[in-house]
């Protein structure tokens, strides 16, 4: 969801954005929002109420949205479980930003306006916002450039940070990003 509100950001208030960087995101609208049967299946499941269940649903959870080109390590995976778990957790929240991903309006027309530098990272197997979301949010934005990653779902696996970071890098520095 930061990638739409960052669109957004980019859109209202251009004179506080100087590029976008959106990674998993959409552009809104029916036409993208619904993920693959699985992962809805996995989104509607109440997860459980203690931690240690917990910890191991949030790993059945990214067997279904985990990157199948960069296989998680299942210890870091309950680490980050159990530290998301002992942070707090909100059912209701989540099931909230569900629900304004899937029934945010289309902005694609609005972003053919958009001058901004910008670098759309998407993996190409990612179950739950469909590779052609981030296909069409890099055509509809002018300044786009798209990175389609193979093997990358909706995670951000380690042996990805310094390819994502230099894409991230090289989208910041671009001689129209610093111009707002």
């Amino acid at each position: 969801m930061g990638g739409m509100i960052a669109q957004l950001l980019g859109l209202d208030h251009r004179d506080r954005v100087s590029s976008l960087g959106l990674i998993m995101t959409t552009p809104g609208g029916r036409r993208f929002a619904l993920p693959k049967p699985s992962a809805v299946k996995m989104l509607l499941t109440p997860l459980p109420t203690k931690r240690e269940g917990y910890a191991e649903a949030v790993a059945a959870v990214m067997g279904v949205i985990g990157s199948p080109g960069f296989p998680p390590d299942p210890a870091r995976v309950r680490e980050l479980a159990l530290r998301a778990w002992d942070r707090g957790r909100n059912p209701a929240g989540a099931a909230r930003q569900l629900h304004a991903v899937t029934s945010a309006p289309s902005r694609l027309k609005r972003l053919a306006g958009l001058d901004l530098p910008t670098v759309v990272i998407h993996g190409d197997a990612d179950p739950l916002v469909l590779p052609r979301a981030g296909r069409a949010l890099a055509a509809a934005i002018p300044a786009a450039r798209l990175e389609l990653i193979e093997g990358m779902a909706h995670d951000l696996p380690s042996a990805l940070f310094e390819r994502i970071g230099a894409a991230l890098i090289d989208n910041a520095t671009r001689p129209e990003s610093n111009n707002p």
